[in-house]
């Protein structure tokens, strides 16, 4: 079982706590910390979750709830890295973070909106690394559920998911992708129809990268 969790309420806090064998898995002690208000930052980053074993925690965006922070406490998560702005996750709650009794280390991957922060997740991503350049899953950025199955299947394969507006290649992205995969031709997978994703993306991601 991978764990990868979204936390909702307390009832759901306590059962990721009760579950003492997920140590036995490999699970990496650290966990990606998002807002639960909306879904983009946490769905980015579900391939290296999966991939990686690391928890995917939701927050209020002005308080860290009680159970979230029980659970990195009694889970001992020693690295937390923040998804999204201040006005996805506020300073307070990164401050809340730091101040849990694990005193983890707490970073921030942000963007100026969801496809700026998905691609900081990707570049963050490719260089700790939590993924490889082998494979690249895309997903419309203004619904959730093609990049929420999307990105098992992406993590699978060691990969970043992309999160882009329908019509086009979101501007980040074809600012980024060439620089960041060089030579390398990954393997690209839209998930969705050409009326979630239109042809205009993949023709874009096929001139930069293959």
């Amino acid at each position: 079982m991978a764990p990868l969790v979204a936390m909702h309420n307390r009832a759901l806090a306590f059962a990721v706590a009760e579950l003492e064998e997920i140590g036995g898995t490999g699970f990496s002690k650290k966990a990606f910390l998002a807002c639960g208000d909306n879904f983009a930052d946490g769905l980015a980053a579900s391939p290296l979750a999966y991939r990686n074993k690391v928890l995917v925690i939701l927050t209020r965006p002005a308080s860290l709830p009680w159970d979230a922070a029980d659970a990195i406490e009694f889970l001992e998560i020693d690295d937390v890295t923040i998804l999204g702005s201040t006005a996805a996750v506020s300073a307070a709650v990164e401050a809340e973070v730091r101040a849990l009794d694990t005193h983890p280390t707490v970073r921030r991957v942000a963007g100026a909106d969801r496809y700026a922060t998905a691609q900081r997740i990707a570049e963050h991503a490719l260089d700790d690394p939590l993924a490889t350049k082998g494979f690249i899953g895309v997903a419309t950025g203004l619904n959730f559920p093609d990049a929420l199955a999307g990105g098992i299947a992406t993590g699978e394969r060691g990969g970043i998911i992309i999160l882009t507006a329908p019509d086009a290649l979101s501007g980040n992205w074809v600012n980024y992708l060439p620089g960041a995969y060089g030579s390398t031709k990954p393997d690209i997978q839209l998930y969705g129809g050409s009326n979630v994703l239109s042809d205009n993306v993949m023709n874009k991601l096929e001139e930069l990268l293959l």
